[in-house]
């Protein structure tokens, strides 16, 4: 008799949810109850239907809800039917309530899902050759990088890159976003050809891709990976794929997955290009190709706006000349396309305005503004190290703040208070301080822009390991409550601050005159 199942639960790691048991062959419906121990309104009462079958070693699954479910990592859609298998990832409701399904015992290797068939679409017609016999996969720094390198990959000095979804390979079904793992196929018949020509005149294949779902867990890496081995194994050259799994370093636009590509290892005996073997890398002859370029809507007919401009910006940082899939696999000519205002080159050099003085003669109170990010503490830090320093990240409170801004005026020291302060309440209770102590108060207001102050704190996230990232939710926050100070609030003068960065070394100079954030 083979062997089957003698049980079946849907367990998750999030001790808020409850183990759901689905017996065998018997529908069971759930989503908001106690059988979950959902209480979110945005999830129906009748979310989802599950039908385990133990013989199969497969749980058949329909959204009932009006809004998706997640499964490993995809939408779901009321008219269309999934099939689980064990250690399969379902979100009751997509990005939520994550629940694993189990099978026990687990299901003998002939249960496991068969690896994806050779496409045979006549649009994809061609040679695979299998290339995963001997090739490799390696994590980077606690698998917030993924690198496989299939059999044959060898270094050169010139190098043919490429991102992967939208750009080598697109969805079967047409949607914008794949129903699954075997939802692709590649985008052009043109694709495999032209990078067996490329390889085959002394290129080096390459795929850089941004994958954060990866780390978020919403894609299981078990089957990405599988998916992996086949895009490779259809197009059919020896080539390196880097994955970045979250948003470190290694995520486009940023530079991490080609510093990994030549990275350079000390040897005992000589010098080692890691990922590329002994050569050096000609980025004169090299290239990248993405379709997050930047275009505008119907920057061709009909055509939809770029999802992000990551591609374009990761080639301008590097100094690689860019193509379009549409360009390069298809010889369309340039498209046009839009940069961000904000760009990270040209910055000032100057941090404050012309005829205003940083510290003062007599005692006073500065009162900085400036969104989150800005370079508030940065000024401060070096050019007001000698006043009494109020800040309510530390002090947690405003009623604090006035307390030891107090203390500081009692010892008749000249007091910064470094807190964003965006509009006049915020600011008129350090006002009321400074006239109740016949001391005058400036204030100095941070020029820097909101993308600038993003790309602040991008930097930091990406440098300083220490540092407590801010969301993007806290700096539009700012925005949405500031008021610019006026005169007659109570300021003797209002002075213009300029963010001018310093820098530990070379090294993080050139990467903050990079391209950080993905827009």
């Amino acid at each position: 008799m083979a062997q089957q199942a003698k049980s079946c639960y849907l367990k998750s790691n999030d001790k808020a949810l409850v183990t759901v048991y689905l017996p065998h062959q018997k529908p069971v419906i759930i989503g908001r109850c106690p059988e979950t121990n959902i209480t979110d309104t945005q999830c129906s009462r009748q979310q989802v239907q599950l039908c385990a079958d133990y013989q199969e070693y497969k749980v058949f699954i329909q959204q009932l809800g009006k809004r998706p479910c997640g499964f490993n990592g995809f939408k779901t859609r009321k008219d269309v039917k999934f099939i689980g298998n064990h250690e399969d990832c379902l979100e009751i409701l997509y990005g939520k309530h994550t629940y694993q399904i189990e099978f026990n015992p687990p299901p003998p290797k002939t249960f496991l899902p068969e690896k994806r068939p050779r496409d045979t679409n006549s649009e994809q017609k061609g040679t695979s050759i299998n290339l995963d016999e001997h090739s490799s996969w390696e994590s980077k720094d606690s698998g917030a990088l993924l690198m496989y390198t299939t059999q044959g990959v060898e270094g050169r000095s010139k190098i043919a890159a490429y991102d992967m979804d939208g750009t080598l390979i697109t969805t079967r079904s047409g949607l914008v976003f794949p129903k699954d793992y075997d939802d692709w196929q590649l985008i052009y018949p043109e694709v495999s050809g032209k990078l067996k020509k490329l390889h085959g005149s002394g290129y080096k294949i390459v795929i850089f891709t941004n994958q954060g779902s990866l780390g978020s867990g919403k894609l299981s890496a078990k089957l990405f990976k599988n998916k992996i081995k086949h895009v490779a194994q259809r197009i059919g050259v020896p080539m390196q794929i880097f994955i970045a799994t979250g948003s470190s370093i290694y995520r486009k636009p940023a530079i991490g997955m080609w510093q990994k590509l030549v990275e350079v290892e000390t040897d005992t005996k000589n010098f080692l290009l890691k990922n590329n073997d002994s050569v050096s890398i000609d980025e004169d002859s090299s290239f990248y190709v993405g379709d997050a370029a930047g275009r505008p809507k119907n920057w061709a007919p009909k055509k939809k706006k770029d999802h992000s401009l990551a591609d374009r910006l990761l080639a301008l940082n590097l100094g690689l000349k860019f193509y379009t899939p549409e360009e390069h696999f298809l010889g369309h000519k340039e498209a046009p396309y839009v940069l961000p205002t904000f760009n990270p080159k040209n910055l000032p050099t100057v941090d404050i305005s012309i005829g205003a003085n940083v510290t003062s003669s007599i005692q006073e109170i500065v009162l900085m503004v400036g969104c989150p990010a800005s370079g508030k503490s940065h000024f401060v830090k070096n050019h007001l190290k000698h006043y009494g320093y109020v800040n309510r990240d530390t002090l947690r409170s405003w009623q604090k703040c006035i307390s030891v801004m107090e203390e500081h005026l009692a010892e008749k020291k000249s007091v910064v208070v470094d807190n964003t302060n965006p509009d006049p309440s915020s600011r008129k209770r350090y006002i009321e301080v400074a006239k109740k102590h016949g001391v005058p108060v400036r204030c100095f207001v941070m020029t820097t822009t909101f993308e600038h102050a993003k790309h602040n704190n991008k930097f930091r996230e990406l440098t300083d390991p220490s540092h407590v990232k801010i969301t993007e939710v806290i700096i539009n926050s700012f925005l949405k409550n500031y008021q610019p100070p006026s005169l007659d609030e109570g300021f003797t003068e209002i002075v213009q601050i300029n963010f001018v960065a310093t820098f530990e070394n070379d090294e993080h100079r050139r990467f903050y005159e990079m391209y950080l954030l993905e827009h």
